[in-house]
């Protein structure tokens, strides 16, 4: 199977820790004594960190062919840095 590598804008990248940060509060704020959430914490601390550096997705080109179908949008023209 034929894959494209795409970089995500740093726009893209910046809402997605955007949505990790308030994730992680309302995990901060759970006053639950739940392990469950302890390492869901720990996740989402080791996500920020690694949303430090550029990140990258494998996606088959028939995939991105079929995206609108299958997702209802356009899959997006990303340049190639």
């Amino acid at each position: 199977m034929i894959e494209s590598i795409v970089k995500l804008p740093k726009a893209q990248v910046a809402i997605i820790i955007k949505a990790l940060e308030h994730h992680k509060q309302e995990l901060e704020n759970n006053v639950e004594d739940d392990q469950a959430i302890e390492y869901e914490h720990f996740d989402t601390l080791t996500l920020l960190e690694l949303l430090k550096y550029p990140v990258t997705i494998d996606i088959p080109i028939v995939t991105q062919l079929h995206f609108a179908t299958s997702h209802g949008i356009d899959f997006p023209k990303y340049t190639k840095d």
